[in-house]
């Protein structure tokens, strides 16, 4: 079973999930951008994302859907040992609300999600895989 905690997190990776290309922005826990790119939805890119983030310290995926279209994103972080956090919808707008700008845009939804982690990790519900459904637990 994963880890449902924030402890030892040193890079928060948001990701602006989407059917296509998803979106990723990652924020070190102790604040600064380190990476930010578009990420095609299979496999390898999404193992790059993870190894790349890895790079700047343990990471974790932070996510604001767990529907079809995070299915594989959870897959690979869950084979990979790589926590994923879920902020909901309704607290994902709220974060957005309090960055600067009015447009929704994928770069920006990324970088809400990350920083939004890596300012409220005691708050985030994580994501537990299973073989028969995905499981959110909170701290």
């Amino acid at each position: 079973m994963q880890d449902c905690s924030p402890v030892g997190v040193e890079v928060f990776v948001g990701v602006d999930v989407a059917k296509g290309d998803h979106y990723a922005c990652a924020v070190r826990a102790a604040g600064g951008e380190v990476l930010a790119r578009g990420v095609p939805n299979d496999q390898s890119s999404i193992a790059a994302l993870i190894d790349d983030a890895e790079a700047h310290g343990a990471a974790c995926l932070v996510i604001d859907t767990t529907g079809s279209a995070a299915s594989l994103l959870i897959e690979v972080a869950a084979v990979r040992a790589v926590r994923v956090a879920y902020v909901t919808g309704l607290a994902m707008r709220r974060a957005a609300d309090l960055y600067a700008g009015a447009a929704k845009t994928d770069p920006k939804d990324a970088f809400v999600l990350a920083d939004y982690a890596r300012r409220n990790a005691d708050r985030l519900s994580w994501v537990v895989p299973s073989d028969e459904e995905t499981v959110i637990c909170s701290v």
